[in-house]
């Protein structure tokens, strides 16, 4: 498969008109070379109880997969903006998004709807849909990002990616965070073991000692 270097400009006035009319679907990862996207289990779509593959009409979401260093929720809350298709990004940490996506790269694929079955409304997250089959899905095109970072820079220039940083939060960006740091805690804290529960520890102090304080975990 040929790889072509991405183009922001060739696609930027089709985002959002491609999450109404679902005419191209995407898949970022930051393996090259792929041909096929083969099915692995995710806790996200169903427990975990079924072999899956994940993509997406957003193009301004499909970047946060594209890192080898991204922890998904663990580096921030993201989800829809508004109606329109407009993403946002809380980072959970300071410089969340500099640490994960600065000078990566990753691959934006074109998958082939027409031997695929792509549903929605299939996780928690409704920019996403799923194939469910169990079989591989197959891929049309590639297109390279030198670094993923300086890509959504470029998004959130063009009000298609809301960027929030940590160290700009105030009160009302703290508290947010601040439960989704504790959800995420409480949620690791049944398997003390895991390396996810040790960089909550790690990343989200306050979090944590609020927590202790109400006795919701045991260190």
């Amino acid at each position: 498969m040929k790889v072509e270097k991405f183009d922001f400009e060739k696609f930027k006035d089709k985002i959002l008109t491609n999450i109404r009319d679902k005419k191209i679907l995407f898949h970022c990862s930051p393996i090259g070379n792929l041909t096929e996207l083969k099915p692995n289990k995710s806790w996200a779509y169903k427990k975990g109880t079924q072999p899956c593959v994940f993509a997406s009409y957003h193009l301004n979401s499909v970047l946060f997969y594209g890192s080898k260093k991204h922890l998904g929720n663990l580096d921030g809350q993201y989800g829809l903006m508004n109606n329109n298709g407009e993403i946002f990004f809380y980072e959970a940490y300071e410089d969340a998004l500099k640490k994960v996506f600065d000078n990566e790269k990753c691959y934006i694929y074109i998958v082939d709807q027409k031997s695929s079955h792509f549903e929605e409304n299939q996780t928690s997250y409704s920019a996403e849909v799923v194939d469910g089959t169990g079989n591989p899905v197959k891929l049309l095109k590639c297109y390279e990002v030198e670094n993923i970072y300086e890509l959504m820079k470029e998004f959130q220039k063009n009000n298609l990616l809301h960027l929030f940083y940590y160290k700009d939060y105030g009160e009302k960006e703290f508290d947010r965070i601040l439960k989704h740091q504790k959800y995420l805690i409480k949620g690791y804290s049944q398997n003390p073991n895991s390396p996810y529960y040790q960089f909550c520890l790690d990343h989200y102090p306050k979090a944590v000692e609020e927590l202790k304080q109400e006795q919701a975990i045991t260190i």
